[in-house]
């Protein structure tokens, strides 16, 4: 995406966004991550409705970035295994355990 140093910070500031989105629905809804590309689709969520904010030139570039991004994503996960280790592991039964002693 061209746009020097503001598309950076816009960039960051979409995944920092989406991480910290993620991050609440694992702890407080109890969701968990199934793959690290949701966070790079709920990033492009982000720019794409932020990109209305923008001029219609610059609204243009960051779509056509998104898209271009989106296109990578997917091409990386086609290529992965389907077996991909999830970022938080279920929680086994020692676990929970664990927890209700704690209690």
């Amino acid at each position: 995406m061209p746009g020097g140093v503001f598309v950076y910070h816009f960039i960051f500031a979409a995944i920092t966004w989406a991480i910290w989105k993620c991050r609440n629905k694992a702890c407080f809804d109890s969701k968990l991550i199934k793959h690290p590309v949701e966070i790079i689709h709920h990033a492009c969520s982000f720019m794409s409705y932020w990109s209305g904010l923008y001029p219609p030139e610059m609204q243009g570039k960051i779509l056509e970035g998104v898209k271009a991004l989106l296109a990578c994503v997917h091409r990386a996960v086609v290529v992965q295994p389907s077996n991909v280790l999830r970022i938080l592991p279920a929680m086994t039964e020692d676990d929970k355990d664990e927890e209700a002693a704690d209690e």
